[in-house]
């Protein structure tokens, strides 16, 4: 089916706002505390780190924390469409206790930078976990085991974020698509889309 697609050009960028979207929770909703108990003092003096508190946001989804690196494709592919590289980092930022973690995406081809995605990830106080991109714009985030789902409209366009934490690498899919002009009764349809796919390697 997917070769039946016509992917929408990606100028620009600017219609997927969401690759951070990358979006989200690794070790899942009620596991992104750490309950760890002190280290004794012995092992301390033997150099061994201290625990991290269960307010302290090092220990906020800390498998996904890191620099990665990848490249952006489209699926159909694109024949001559330029190489897209991918930098994302992901850390606790410098409030370590505001459950929040910087993400942020740096977008770049032919050695220029193109876009900076300066988002956070946050655990809100009633729970909900969200993308915040600024301007009091927040997207929700689905969180199962190693898999982040969203989903959201702009522009015209309906797109689809599923980014998967595998050990070293992430996988970032954003499948979009139009609202089908066939109508069918009862029913929207929707019609031309296509998935544009960044896979990442950990460097730090």
């Amino acid at each position: 089916m997917l070769g039946s697609f016509r992917a929408i050009p990606i100028e620009g960028l600017e219609m997927f706002r969401a690759l951070w979207v990358a979006l989200v929770a690794s070790c899942g909703i009620a596991a992104c505390t750490s309950t760890t108990q002190a280290v004794p003092q012995e092992a301390a003096n033997q150099g061994l780190q201290a625990p991290v508190a269960p307010s302290d946001d090092r220990g906020f989804m800390a498998a996904w924390h890191g620099t990665w690196k990848g490249a952006l494709t489209s699926i159909p592919e694109r024949p001559g469409a330029p190489i897209v590289d991918v930098t994302l980092e992901i850390d606790p930022g410098e409030d370590l206790s505001d459950q929040c973690l910087t993400w942020r995406s740096t977008f770049q081809s032919d050695g220029a930078v193109q876009q900076v995605k300066d988002y956070q990830f946050c655990k809100l106080p009633d729970g909900r976990l969200v993308i915040d991109e600024g301007g009091g714009l927040l997207l929700d985030v689905f969180v199962d085991d190693d898999l982040i789902y969203s989903g959201f409209t702009a522009g015209g366009a309906t797109l689809f974020t599923a980014t998967r934490l595998d050990g070293d690498d992430i996988v970032f899919d954003i499948y979009f698509t139009m609202k089908d002009r066939r109508p069918v009764e009862g029913v929207v349809s929707y019609g031309d889309g296509g998935i544009q796919r960044t896979v990442f390697q950990r460097v730090e």
